[in-house]
């Protein structure tokens, strides 16, 4: 949301999974367990487990419909994946849950320079600013300095430097909603940061496709 600030990692349902690639004592394909009949039946099926595990983890982490994507490498083709095991294994280390945390905004309740602050100036207008020292906030209310805003909480309310000090705004913390609503809307019918937040929170990757029914 706050675009001037460094995101930090977070734990999320994915990191806390455990979900990683599991370590196969086979040494061999599908079809050399079932010709092995020598192998213990225990042994044989853990093995069958582990393979199907790290097929449904290499699906989970790394498929997009019929392709794997590498952070490394180009796409390659699930058949060819599959064809050369030496290949698979250069994708290994993806499929690891602790690499894909959440990159959220550090907590702060206090407005730092750089802050990203929206702006309630009235019920039916909102704007937003970065705060930045030395900097002047300029609307029908006033004129409110950036100065003032640093250093105070978020939801504090601000009078003008002008006007004898009648004209005020609240300082606002931004949320989804607030941010959206901050922003000039036009014609569009989904605003396009407001479908980036969409397709960030339904995990959306290339070639998939979202069905939506109006209730």
């Amino acid at each position: 949301m706050d675009f001037a600030k460094d995101l930090i990692d977070h734990e999320n349902v994915a990191t806390e999974s455990g979900i990683t690639f599991l370590n196969d004592t086979s040494n061999g394909s599908l079809t050399d367990l079932k010709s092995s009949k020598e192998e213990d039946m225990e042994v044989h099926v853990n093995n069958l487990l582990i393979q199907a595990a790290n097929k449904a983890a290499s699906d989970m982490f790394l498929s997009t419909g019929s392709k794997l994507y590498s952070t490394v490498k180009g796409p390659t083709t699930s058949s060819k994946l599959e064809k050369d095991s030496s290949q698979i294994n250069d994708y290994n280390h993806l499929v690891d849950c602790k690499i894909y945390p959440s990159k959220l905004l550090p907590p702060s309740s206090t407005i730092e320079a750089t802050s990203l602050v929206v702006v309630f100036e009235s019920f039916d207008s909102l704007d937003f600013v970065y705060a930045k020292s030395g900097d002047i906030f300029y609307n029908r209310n006033g004129h409110f300095h950036h100065d003032d805003f640093i250093g105070k909480p978020y939801g504090c309310k601000i009078r003008s430097r002008n006007n004898k000090g009648l004209g005020f705004v609240f300082l606002l913390k931004p949320t989804p909603e607030l941010w959206a609503r901050s922003l000039n809307h036009r014609t569009q019918i989904v605003h396009e940061l407001d479908s980036a937040t969409i397709c960030f929170n339904l995990n959306l990757r290339p070639n998939m496709s979202v069905k939506v029914e109006l209730v």
